[in-house]
């Protein structure tokens, strides 16, 4: 099914006798939708969800499949499970709205690795989207308003769907059993002083002085932690930075090779030296050191969690399962609406 673009632009239809402009032809009708009320969609909307279309396979890099023609048939039925939405009675509110440009806009924050304000919000949709801030609530409006109308009109297709089987699971897990791979890990906890709010000499000593009264056996690692330590989201768990996986770019990029390197050089019950990283000085204790392996159906997909390889299988099964259903209700309501609406082409 090809993929909907919630556009959507109500444009009032008038008649004229004069002349048409360049302009005027673009906002002249490709399409009239009418299920509880008629909806024009214009030209003008057919080629900028085109253009939309085409930048962002092209960024993929993924060929352009799509014909204006298909687009203005996309369009179509955005409008009629919008105007299906309506006649079923079904209603959005403020807060689904606000709700869901939060959970977007945390994307695009953890994307880009910092916090945003407002205005920095609204020009990256603006500068990568091409959006207004108004016109992507509207797009989320349009988004949920569809997106409850299927799941009741069509609930009892959508609940209705069979979770793998043991030998369905186990098939998969063999077709796909190289993927299944936990690299070299290490679970760590640290001592840290910041360098980047004092100068480098007194957070460097400051450092030095833990790490002596750690090895003289005058603190334990725990209380040095609590007394010494400036990383606040770890100071109360005993400095437990969780683990770290050795082919995690990310995490190394934030806390430099250098970090990296020394810490993954440890084994299980060691101690580190002072370690310099991007954000300060750190004392390390490894907690736990793992070799790189394969991992069996019944082995967590990593060490923080304890959801099994086997379980996971199954839940992207039935996440899958989920999502055909759902696109074959989408189906058969656009089928169900176009017998009920009168739609006219006039391109």
């Amino acid at each position: 099914m090809k993929k909907s673009i919630m556009l959507f632009t109500a444009f009032l239809l008038m008649f004229s006798t004069t002349v048409l402009t360049a302009k005027d032809t673009l906002l002249q009708p490709a399409a009239v939708v009418n299920l509880v009320r008629p909806q024009m969609i214009s030209i003008q909307q057919v080629n900028e969800t085109y253009e939309e279309y085409r930048q962002n396979m092209q960024r993929q890099g993924q060929q352009i499949q799509e014909t204006r023609e298909d687009i203005l048939e996309v369009l179509i039925e955005n409008e009629l499970l919008i105007q299906g939405a309506r006649q079923f009675g079904v209603t959005v509110s403020d807060q689904e709205i606000q709700s869901e440009l939060n959970e977007q806009r945390r994307s695009v924050e953890q994307q880009l690795g910092q916090n945003l304000n407002d205005q920095q919000f609204t020009q990256i949709l603006d500068q990568y989207f091409g959006k207004t801030l108004e016109g992507f609530r509207q797009e989320i409006r349009n988004k949920i308003l569809v997106e409850k109308y299927v799941l009741r009109a069509k609930r009892a297709m959508i609940e209705n769907v069979s979770a793998p089987t043991q030998q369905e699971i186990r098939t998969v897990y063999r077709q796909n059993a190289t993927n299944f791979i936990n690299p070299e890990m290490t679970n760590i906890r640290h001592i840290f002083v910041d360098n980047r709010n004092k100068s480098d000499q007194d957070a460097l000593e400051k450092i030095n002085r833990a790490l002596n009264r750690l090895q003289s056996g005058e603190k334990s690692f725990s209380e040095l932690v609590l007394e010494i330590s400036e990383d606040e989201a770890t100071k109360f768990s005993g400095g437990e930075l969780g683990w770290l996986a050795i082919n995690d770019s990310d995490r190394s990029q934030m806390l430099g090779g250098n970090f990296f390197d020394s810490v993954f050089a440890l084994n299980t019950g060691d101690v580190s030296e002072v370690i310099e990283s991007n954000a300060g000085y750190h004392v390390v204790e490894v907690l736990e050191h793992r070799d790189p392996r394969v991992l069996g159906l019944d082995d967590p997909i990593n060490p923080s969690t304890r959801t099994t390889v086997s379980q996971y299988i199954s839940n992207q099964m039935y996440v899958q399962r989920q999502s055909e259903a759902f696109n074959r209700a989408i189906n058969e309501l656009v089928k169900e609406l176009k017998a009920e609406a009168d739609i006219r082409i006039l391109l």
